[in-house]
């Protein structure tokens, strides 16, 4: 290698382009392989530790490559970055084997604090390694860095399609393991290649290493050790059935004999598959069909079911939000119903669990002729179905699952919003209803979303639409579309009393709690100690009860800290982003000391921009996750599209003049301001029209909306790391650093902000941000930059 980059032959460059593509690649495969890991191990509480120790590991590793400058001299920058791809590699198996042996058995608790702190530090280590390599490559970019930079987004593009197919064929620990070796093959290459230049270099530790991986590999897939021991603190001895996919590891316990089986997804979500001769034992979610049976018949029915003619006491279609195991099916079938729409979004529950691992002991309940399975999300199925059923349940509808792309969603928030179960109500004929069973403690919300969604279709009385009753620590809640008639409210209650339910919430009279709810819900929200706000699309997280005007208090206290699970790590990520750009300033301090010219702005650039793409990807990505056809799509969709409009905008502005870089930089930076702000205005409304459209047309949809901001935020970065590495490649490399370290800060604190503010408050801070970068953009040290 001669001088520099630039300066090389076109095919040297196109050998570093190539290893810069792969690393990145690895790197986003490892993100999201670490984010399954943490949820299934920790619990989905964690998931955003696996991003946010990946940005606080980079913007470590590429803050030492900024004090070590000496060493990045371009002769050396192969085999610089080849040791560290390789020291990653070491790095992944070590975290992989210490995520999944020594991480606490109460993660989501937080009960082993110090041994928690050593499976996140060893979790940061690869990031560390991949990023002092790849902050190394672009800190010495020079003209050549919005070419990179696309090679950059392009390799993570590419790589979050290639971790789902990792995930789905074979599993999240030898997926790491894969990819540890992948890193070390990488090593070699770059070894070799550098020995070209360096004749005394030797590759003997690279070929070493890739040995080594490859060997702990082979015995892994000939008598597999590498699995997990328990998962979020249960014992995995009983499974005799597991798979990972990009939504989580599904597992089976051993069924006692002539028992249930259990379907758990990360350890929780607990679905029951009943064996086929057990009937189900009566429980208040089946309030639904005991109101149909009084009505009878709806007029003008028909059936598909087995006979092909109306039965006398069919119950009309029913529909089944996260059918699982089947248990909510079964009760639908003893109730007389003849078509039942299942749906349910995990289709390794479907296929490989119900109807093949389980299908004896299932009694083949998923092909029977009554039962017509979905694998889709239930609201995007209800919206396309309006008026068409007369009966849905959504019985404890809550897989506990983080969203695929690590975020704070669950897979079906989007059905507890004011919007989601508007969505739900409108699905019905006239004369139909909607149970939701919920825990008991979750009573109080649960009536407020009911009378909010009423409320919003233009229902002046909600509550002659309700009626609730509870049994075993649960509630069902029914939300009839028309009010309910004396004769329905008498037969509401024979079944609850028949079935010695307790009676919570009927049209003429309710528990005091929820009287106070219906009559005055503005005092009720005001003097309840819970957030019982109805939760919407723009703050869609039902599961999270702290009030806006108590996050502090929250904080504070440790008997809140451990109720509220999602606080405490969205909390300690925007700690160590925070305490993490404290860190890079005084280092940076310390470089401009030594360096002979001050570059005038630059790192309050990549502050700025860095905690603003974190909001914006933040707001996005969990808004859109409840919009497009399944959880998984808000990674295949949301983030692809993102991440590659990246490498899109990097490229486009691979021609920009030197002279012109400050002024375009601020360019884009007001245009993305303003577009950006005029999203989070219009997000709702937009969404809203397209709610009815199909699976494919609305992740069209969603794409189309992401792919032109990745445009605009992926010029942004290439063009300021050309402009700082005109003054010296430290300084790039320091601002990749603090980059990293704001996006860290606003995964953080825009997770918080999500939970109490809202996604489009999101939106609108990453705009002013925008703006701000738009002032602060570094100029290049000369026209030749």
């Amino acid at each position: 290698m001669g001088t520099s980059v630039r300066s090389r032959p076109v095919r040297t460059r196109g050998v570093f382009h190539a290893v810069v593509f792969v690393a990145a690649a690895l790197t986003m495969c490892l993100v999201i392989v670490f984010s399954r890991l943490f949820s299934a191990v920790l619990g989905a509480e964690l998931v955003l530790w696996a991003p946010g120790l990946a940005l606080f590991g980079g913007g470590l590793g590429a803050a030492w490559a900024g004090l070590r400058a000496g060493r990045l001299a371009p002769p050396r920058l192969l085999s610089w970055f080849g040791g560290w791809v390789g020291a990653g590699s070491f790095a992944t198996l070590v975290a992989t084997i210490g995520v999944l042996k020594i991480a606490p058995p109460e993660g989501a608790d937080l009960a082993d604090p110090w041994r928690l702190a050593i499976v996140a530090a060893l979790a940061t280590t690869p990031f560390f390694c991949l990023g002092a390599a790849l902050a190394a490559a672009h800190a010495h970019a020079r003209s050549d860095a919005p070419r990179l930079g696309a090679f950059d987004l392009a390799g993570a593009a590419v790589a979050i399609p290639l971790a789902v197919g990792l995930l789905r064929s074979i599993g999240a620990p030898r997926a790491a393991l894969g990819l540890a070796l992948a890193m070390a093959i990488l090593g070699v290459v770059c070894a070799m290649r550098a020995r070209r230049a360096r004749p005394d270099a030797s590759p003997a530790a690279a070929w070493g290493l890739l040995m080594g991986i490859s060997a702990v590999l082979a015995g892994d897939l000939g008598a597999p050790w590498l699995r997990l021991t328990h998962t979020r603190g249960a014992k995995v001895d009983r499974v005799e059935f597991s798979a990972w996919s990009e939504l989580g590891l599904v597992t089976v316990d051993i069924p006692s004999k002539g028992g249930t089986a259990w379907i758990h997804t990360d350890g929780v979500g607990t679905s029951g598959v009943l064996p086929e001769k057990t009937a189900v034992t009566k429980h208040p979610d089946q309030i639904g069909y005991a109101l149909q049976a009084a009505r009878g018949p709806r007029e003008g029915a028909d059936s598909w079911g087995a006979s092909g003619e109306t039965a006398a006491g069919d119950q009309g279609p029913v529909m089944i939000v996260g059918a699982g195991g089947g248990r909510d099916v079964r009760a639908a079938l003893e109730a007389g119903a003849t078509q039942i729409f299942a749906t349910e979004v995990n289709g390794i529950v479907v296929d490989r669990v119900v109807r093949e691992r389980l299908r004896e002991h299932a009694g083949d309940l998923y092909d029977r002729p009554e039962v017509k399975v979905i694998v889709t999300d239930a609201r995007g199925y209800a919206a396309r179905n309006r008026d068409s059923f007369r009966t849905i349940v959504a019985s404890l509808v809550d897989t506990g699952s983080a969203g695929s792309a690590a975020t704070l969603v669950r897979s079906e928030s989007g059905l507890y919003t004011v919007e989601g179960v508007g969505t739900l109500v409108r699905a019905l004929v006239p004369g139909g209803a909607l149970v939701v069973n919920r825990w008991d403690d979750e009573a109080p919300r649960l009536v407020a979303l009911a009378a909010e969604s009423l409320r919003s279709m233009g229902t002046v009385d909600p509550r002659a639409h309700l009626f609730a009753c509870s049994h075993q620590r649960s509630t069902a809640l029914l939300v009839a579309r028309d009010p309910l008639a004396e004769p329905d409210v008498r037969a509401l209650r024979a079944f609850c009393k028949k079935g010695r339910f307790k009676e919570l919430l009927a049209p003429d009279r309710a528990r005091e709690d929820l009287e106070d709810l219906l009559a005055d819900p503005r005092a009720a929200y005001a003097s309840s100690e819970r957030d019982l706000t109805p939760p919407t699309d723009d703050r869609p997280f039902y599961f999270h009860g702290v009030r806006p005007d108590r996050l502090l208090a929250a904080l504070l206290d440790p008997e809140a800290r451990r109720r509220e699970s999602l606080l405490v790590p969205a909390a300690l990520l925007a700690g160590l982003g925070l305490a993490a750009l404290v860190l890079l300033a005084a280092v940076a301090g310390l470089v401009n000391r030594r360096a002979p010219r001050r570059a005038p702005g630059g790192l309050l650039f990549f502050a700025s921009a860095g905690a603003a793409y974190a909001l914006l990807q933040a707001s996005l990505v969990q808004r859109l996750a409840s919009f497009v056809a399944h959880p998984s799509h808000a990674l295949l969709v949301v983030l692809l599209a993102l991440v590659a409009g990246g490498a899109l905008g990097a490229r486009l502005v691979r021609g920009v003049e030197a002279v012109s870089i400050e002024g375009e930089v601020a360019r884009r930076a007001q245009l993305l301001a303003a577009v950006v702000a005029v999203l989070a205005l219009l997000v709702g409304p937009l969404l809203a029209a397209g709610a009815s459209l199909s699976a494919g047309a609305r992740s069209l949809l969603a794409g189309a909306l992401c792919l032109p901001l990745g445009v605009l935020a992926g010029a942004l970065t290439p063009l300021a790391l050309r402009a700082l590495s005109s003054w010296a490649p430290a300084r790039a490399a320091l601002a990749s650093a603090v980059g990293g370290a704001a996006m860290l800060l606003g995964t953080g604190l825009g997770a918080l902000l999500a939970l109490h503010v809202g996604l489009s408050f999101l939106l609108l801070l990453a705009a002013v941000l925008y703006l701000v970068a738009s002032v602060v953009n570094p100029a290049p040290a000369h026209r030749g930059a």
